[in-house]
């Protein structure tokens, strides 16, 4: 957009393609405001450079087809009692679905087109994590947050399931990576489920990366690596403000911490924290930490902070190994910013003071390192993001 907000001219063919650039750019404004704000003629008409006639044509056909709906603004002028036509975005026309499927865990949100979430279900693994084939679980989580948000599948315009787990550029998963070993999605069975939906694979990385961006305001043109990091580290990549995949979708994935140093897996914090932890029980050393077969990292961290000398052992070679990690990273991409994401980031924080000074006796340039602040549902919103956009490209013609 140019500093007037009117889009650069393009060359037109047809009347068709006109009313479809024009209705494209008016319905566009409608998809970047916020929730529920209205707009009159007067300000499409400043927003677009169209005519009067030519907004309030393509508001009324926009309306017809569902995307705005309109009531009545006060006057401008005072003393005036016509009241001025004012349009919204429908954002309950189409619906979308979102589902974070994970190693222990899966979670299905439904959501309108502004993002809201509408309906919610999920159900854990806990003690049959190796279960094969999530297939059903996965459909019964999507028909149960349908049912929370009280609508059907005819609602649904789109949906994205992340999946802990590489991904090609056509959505299929790679073979030999430890989740796909492990847990099994019948993707055809997914699909089939809801034919009229467009339904995309995501990995849960990338998602969590086009999550973060968008809390950002989307307008970076930076570099950044969002480091997901639960029971498993993976990467979303974004370069100069678009996620970048790699040639054959598999940019970011963390395999190659096998071979460095120090760090010896892609195993995330979580599992990390637990087995060296559990390591030590095993071994005689004396701990706060409940010896139970899961101690989590929250309990971990806790203990740490109360003097554990165990715990606190065990956080200082997690803080030396997630230096070492975004060391490694930072040595061929050369973000500005490592953003720790997922439902551990905000324990990790604490640390992150630490793996700022490592990284300074790492590497020459060490980029910004913080801790996401959108929690455990951060798959999740990328995902609903990702539903969205479909939806959004596919609202009129380009």
């Amino acid at each position: 957009m140019g500093e007037s907000g009117v889009g650069p001219r393009v060359p037109v063919t047809s009347t068709q393609t006109v009313r479809d650039l024009n209705s494209s750019l008016v319905l566009d404004l409608f998809w970047k405001t916020p929730v529920d704000a209205g707009l009159t003629a007067t300000e499409l008409v400043e927003n677009t450079g169209l005519t009067r006639s030519t907004v309030l044509a393509i508001a009324d056909e926009l309306r017809e087809a569902g995307w705005l709906l309109e009531d009545r603004a006060p006057s401008l002028i005072p003393g005036r009692g016509r009241q001025a036509r004012r349009f919204t975005f429908n954002r309950k026309r189409r619906l979308v679905v979102a589902c974070d499927i994970g190693f222990r865990s899966i979670t299905s949100v439904v959501a309108d087109l502004k993002g809201a979430v509408l309906g919610r279900a999920g159900r854990r693994f806990e003690g049959r994590e190796w279960t094969t084939d999530r297939t059903g679980e996965v459909l019964q989580t999507i028909d149960e947050a349908l049912l929370d948000a009280g609508v059907g599948h005819d609602r649904i315009e789109s949906a994205c399931l992340g999946l802990a787990a590489p991904l090609d550029r056509n959505g299929v998963p790679f073979q030999g990576n430890p989740f796909w070993d492990a847990v099994r999605i019948d993707l055809e069975r997914v699909r089939g489920f809801a034919t009229a939906w467009g339904i995309t694979f995501e990995n849960d990385a990338d998602l969590a990366a086009i999550a973060e961006m968008r809390a950002s305001g989307g307008h970076s043109t930076g570099s950044t690596v969002t480091l997901l990091a639960g029971e498993w580290l993976g990467a979303g990549i974004v370069v100069n403000g678009e996620l970048f995949r790699g040639a054959n979708g598999g940019a970011g994935e963390m395999g190659y911490l096998e071979r460095v140093m120090g760090v010896g897996s892609s195993l995330g914090p979580s599992a990390v924290a637990r087995d060296l932890i559990l390591e030590g029980l095993a071994a005689g050393r004396e701990s706060r930490v409940e010896r139970d077969a899961r101690p989590s990292l929250e309990s971990i961290m806790a203990a740490a902070n109360e003097g554990d000398a165990l715990a606190a052992e065990v956080v200082g070679r997690l803080e030396e190994r997630l230096s070492l990690t975004v060391s490694t990273l930072s040595s061929f991409l050369d973000p500005g910013a490592v953003i720790i994401s997922g439902g551990n980031a905000e324990l990790l924080a604490p640390m992150l003071a630490g793996v700022r000074k490592r990284l300074g006796e790492l590497i020459p340039h060490p980029p910004e390192i913080l801790a996401s602040t959108l929690g455990r549902d951060v798959v999740l919103l990328g995902a609903v993001h990702s539903a969205i956009a479909a939806v959004r490209g596919a609202s009129l013609p380009s």
